[in-house]
């Protein structure tokens, strides 16, 4: 073997083959096909699940937030979770100071 006193840059074309399981989302690439049903599974509920934010759904829930209802009491009502009545109450009031509701 030739000894080397300089490198060598050597270029070669490799060609890689990645294959992933898609959910329609084109920010997701999952592992397994299971990963990507249950992704599939998960945002087809949450579509079903989200109501369309109207005056009198927000107005009903500033009625229960005046009542002194906590967030947990008016999410069983709303059929949402906490979090989701915590921003509809701050749109609400947002609305409300604005004079559209």
């Amino acid at each position: 073997m030739k000894e080397m006193t300089e490198p060598v840059m050597i270029e070669e074309i490799i060609e890689v083959k990645k294959t992933y399981w898609t959910c329609g989302n084109p920010l997701h690439r999952h592992r397994t096909q299971f990963v990507a049903l249950f992704c599939i599974r998960e945002s087809t509920r949450k579509k079903i699940e989200q109501q369309p934010v109207t005056d009198k759904r927000l107005l009903s829930l500033l009625e229960m937030h005046a009542a002194g209802k906590t967030l947990a009491e008016m999410a069983a009502v709303d059929g949402g979770g906490r979090s989701r009545v915590h921003q509809l109450l701050k749109e609400a009031k947002r609305r409300k100071v604005e004079g559209l509701l």
